[in-house]
């Protein structure tokens, strides 16, 4: 059977579903290994899923059990303990609804929350669904669903349909992309852009060794922001500075 298995933490939602696939797992006598043959997963798989670390998926809970030959009401009984661990974890603030959402953020979000709502299927699990390799490449939906990058349109709509989300639910979402696609600046605008601000300026060299550059003319200024907003226009006389402790910074301009 291996080497001992750690202790669990079975005050948590997460410990208690670890404890019950541990005794399934003993009853039947099987090693992870053991486990792991015949299905697509592999034994670290199921060896976290009852580490009490982390949730596993619904399918790979489900699995395990049915590899360690679980009777209907055991199988119900552990879905019942790990919907309870899911809501324990997910237990955070709610995201922007739908028809609201406005920013790349707030839509990474949402997908987040989709996943979880549905069983939080492996990545490869959505990329099959989808219909194979190409559709739902997983290793850029990893990206997404880590809030790290916008996904395309295409992409969302694949990974609405693999979550199950009814046709007259999918426009919803589109809709929500094609908001935040309206709002967004395109490269080659954004140089633009920036190259027409920097023919504004004049460099002035400072006593201090900084150099300011400032707008000879009342008119509005592009600045970048932090977060989700991008490039924006600002009213009124601008200076830039740059020094070496502080980097760019924004300041009005002295009248």
């Amino acid at each position: 059977m291996g080497r001992p298995e750690r202790p669990l933490d079975g005050l948590t939602q997460t410990g208690s579903l670890a404890q019950r696939l541990r005794s399934l797992r003993e009853r039947a006598g099987l090693s992870y290994r053991q486990l792991a043959e015949s299905t697509k997963y592999n034994a670290s798989t199921y060896s976290r899923a009852a580490s009490g670390s982390a949730l596993p998926t619904l399918e790979v809970v489900e699995l395990y059990a049915l590899r360690c030959g679980a009777d209907t009401p055991e199988l119900r009984e552990l879905r019942s303990l790990w919907r309870a661990a899911h809501r324990a974890r997910e237990a955070r603030p709610r995201t922007v609804p739908l028809d609201l959402i406005r920013q790349p953020a707030e839509l990474c979000d949402a997908m987040v929350a989709l996943r979880s709502r549905v069983g939080r299927p492996s990545l490869r699990t959505l990329e099959q669904r989808a219909g194979g390799f190409g559709r739902l490449p997983h290793s850029s939906l990893s990206l997404v669903l880590r809030r790290r990058a916008m996904p395309g349109r295409a992409l969302l709509e694949h990974f609405v349909r693999a979550c199950g989300v009814p046709s007259a639910e999918l426009d919803r979402w589109l809709k929500a992309w094609d908001r935040i696609s309206a709002s967004r600046i395109s490269r080659p605008a954004a140089t633009d852009l920036l190259l027409q601000y920097r023919d504004l300026l004049t460099a002035e060299q400072q006593p201090d060794g900084s150099v300011r550059l400032s707008l000879p003319m009342t008119v509005n200024a592009l600045v970048g922001t932090t977060g989700q907003s991008g490039w924006g226009l600002r009213g009124g006389p601008v200076s830039t500075v740059f020094t070496p402790q502080s980097g760019w910074l924004d300041e009005p301009a002295a009248p």
